[in-house]
């Protein structure tokens, strides 16, 4: 995925915007952070009329481009930091450290209510066998499910991140993304 949609891609991201509008489910949509691509699919949504703040852009913390970040929040889009694991292994590039400081950057800007945590991991991966798991299966977090709150809450919080901004990204960002809905 680049910074332009495939025609395929538009199709597909055309058609949730348009059951998003016609139900009030919200968005999640997978990006390539490094190439700016969410800056693509919010002019697309846009032009379907979707709400920003029904829109989930995944896989952002694969980029460290603050600037790219500020755009999409102030906008009224959420991002997904479901990567940060990644960020452990030498191979994969913006380090843990460095994500972790983009989530610290996020929140002091004002947009804590602009982040979802997750671990962007498979269950069944993680039971197979070492010899017979694929190179993504290999790349899953060192505690499984549990890696945000036992290494990426703990280091936020290190970092000065409070419990109430925790909350509010665990807890709150969810439970409102989830529950409200907006059909038209």
């Amino acid at each position: 995925m680049t910074n332009h949609l495939t025609d395929l891609e538009e199709i597909g991201l055309r058609a949730a915007a348009r059951a998003s509008k016609a139900t009030g489910v919200p968005i999640r949509t997978h990006t390539d952070a490094a190439h700016r691509s969410g800056e693509s699919h919010a002019v697309l949504l846009e032009d379907e009329g979707v709400n920003p703040g029904r829109v989930s852009f995944d896989h952002s913390d694969d980029s460290s481009d603050m600037d790219y970040f500020l755009s999409l929040v102030r906008r009224g889009y959420s991002l997904s930091m479901d990567h940060v694991h990644r960020g452990i292994s030498p191979d994969f590039k913006p380090s843990f450290a460095r994500r972790a400081e983009c989530i610290k950057l996020l929140i002091d800007a004002g947009f804590a209510d602009k982040i979802f945590l997750s671990s962007d991991s498979q269950l069944g991966g993680s039971l197979l066998p070492e010899e017979t798991k694929n190179w993504r299966e290999k790349i899953d977090p060192p505690d499984g499910m549990l890696f945000n709150t036992r290494k990426l809450i703990p280091y936020l919080k290190e970092m000065g991140v409070s419990n109430q901004q925790i909350h509010v990204i665990t807890v709150e960002n969810p439970k409102y993304f989830f529950t409200k809905t907006e059909a038209t």
